[in-house]
């Protein structure tokens, strides 16, 4: 039963949050209170399915926009899931992207080697797809992050 069954306690809170009633009996005033708890986690705890199904999907997508439209679903889950890692902590609850990357971003100190591994992980990926072109000099590429 959705009203009763944990697996259905992220809809349930996140219904009580935004959800409208447009006709017909006012269900959403029979949901339980919003209370910001770990319950509240979608995307975090479903990482190791986004984390494993990106990349089947960006290697078989064929246009470009079909690309472009994986990398932006993948960096919102990233995102989306940073966010949560500090939410409950903080007390703050967001379905937009922009608050929830601003919280994001500040939540982690700035660790320079990271983000030019990780920047630099893109960028292979991307020239090795063919979506990004290595310049002939060289290598004066990605590898020069590094």
């Amino acid at each position: 039963d959705f009203m009763t069954q944990p697996k259905w306690a992220w809809m349930r809170f996140s219904l009580a949050f935004s959800g409208s009633v447009i006709s017909g009996p006012d269900f959403i005033s029979t949901l339980p209170d919003m209370t910001l708890k770990p319950h509240c986690i979608a995307h975090l705890k479903a990482c190791d399915r986004w984390i494993a199904a990106w990349e089947p999907m960006f290697k078989t997508a064929a246009q470009p926009e079909q690309k472009k439209a994986i990398c932006q679903w993948l960096m919102k889950r990233m995102v989306r899931s940073l966010f949560e890692a500090v939410m409950v902590d903080l007390n703050y609850y967001s379905r937009d992207i922009y608050p929830c990357a601003k919280i994001a971003a500040g939540s982690r100190p700035l660790d320079l080697r990271f983000w030019k591994q990780s920047l630099k992980h893109w960028l292979d990926r991307k020239a090795r797809s063919g979506l990004l072109p290595l310049p002939s000099n060289n290598q004066a590429s990605a590898t020069a992050l590094a």
